[in-house]
């Protein structure tokens, strides 16, 4: 797979965060009385959303702060469901209005997600009840994810500008 570019991942991510507010919002929404927006992704759900990333972009790394938040690495940037998040003088702004030292992010190897997995369930990152909304969502978001890409790497300047 080709590498994304920062926009094309921040791109990637914003259609995947879009399809998961619809995605929710149609099974567990009450109507017009309570429309959930990406907050519900913050609330509990970065370590899934961070999870189908790299399913879906394996070369992505999951990293986390540990016991606050859960995010994606991908080539020496950070993203989670809102984007790009900035890194400045070695602090990255995860949360708004507030930053970490990059030396309290940890980057969770493959061989290591079992046990990130785990640790996550220790605090309360996962549920049974989340995995229930998780496991509706992901197949919809892994399905969609897989198309936007295929449509994306399949792009082609040649293709588009007609040759003489």
């Amino acid at each position: 797979m080709r590498i994304l570019t920062t926009y094309e991942m921040q791109d990637f991510i914003q259609f995947l965060t879009n399809l998961f507010i619809k995605e929710y919002n149609k099974r567990f929404s009450f109507g017009d009385i309570w429309i959930e927006s990406s907050n519900i992704l913050a609330n509990g759900y970065c370590f899934y959303f961070a999870l189908t990333v790299h399913k879906l972009v394996p070369e992505t790394k999951i990293a986390v702060y540990p016991g606050m938040h859960h995010f994606i690495s991908y080539h020496d940037e950070f993203f989670d469901y809102r984007g790009l998040l900035p890194v400045m003088q070695n602090q990255i702004q995860i949360f708004l209005g507030s930053t970490v030292s990059l030396d309290h992010i940890f980057i969770i190897e493959e061989k290591d997600l079992t046990q990130e997995i785990g640790i996550a369930e220790t605090y309360g990152e996962f549920s049974a009840t989340k995995d229930a909304i998780w496991n509706q969502i992901e197949p919809v978001l892994l399905v969609a994810g897989q198309e936007y890409l295929e449509n994306c790497f399949g792009f082609s300047l040649a293709k588009k500008i007609p040759q003489n």
